[in-house]
């Protein structure tokens, strides 16, 4: 993106601009660790949970540089 010409007011307080990529569901769930071999690293049973997560690329209106940001919701 090329950088575009702000004034004072926009260079302060509206400098960076964000724009949804994607909205999506991840699910997560706890795992065995520790010492007991035969468990370790699988999914605990029951544990899964769903996290809603936004991803969204951020455009710094001044420079034209884009960064990806990655937000969960719960």
């Amino acid at each position: 993106m090329t950088p575009e010409k702000l004034n004072l007011f926009d260079r302060f307080f509206n400098r960076y601009k964000k724009e949804i990529i994607e909205r999506k569901c991840e699910i997560w769930c706890q795992k065995y660790e520790g010492s007991y071999f035969p468990l370790a690293g699988k999914n605990i049973e029951g544990s899964d949970y769903k996290r809603e997560v936004v991803i969204y690329k951020i455009i710094d209106r001044l420079t034209g540089s884009e960064t990806i940001e990655k937000k969960y919701l719960n």
